[in-house]
């Protein structure tokens, strides 16, 4: 089988993390506020983009639940990453 995950993840280089964090802990939850007056959920993607394993800890977890060929696409500068596993 082939198994395809997108997720957010936390850029790697240093510069675009820092503007990654700024975006995401400033202007992600005010443009939240203005336009839903609930940022509850916005800040539960944050938390949760960054309770994710790392993309070398989530590669050894494919790796020990039985995927074999397993490689990873950075989107975004690293924001997101797709990866896809075959059994």
């Amino acid at each position: 089988g082939k198994l395809i995950i997108l997720e957010t993840s936390v850029p790697e280089n240093p510069i675009i993390k820092l503007f990654y964090t700024l975006i995401t802990t400033i202007y992600v939850p005010v443009i939240a506020f203005i336009f839903s007056r609930k940022t509850k959920a916005y800040l539960y993607l944050l938390d949760s983009t960054k309770k994710f394993p790392s993309k070398n800890k989530f590669l050894e977890i494919l790796h020990k639940t039985g995927f074999k060929k397993v490689e990873t696409r950075k989107k975004l500068y690293g924001a997101s990453t797709i990866y896809i596993a075959l059994k």
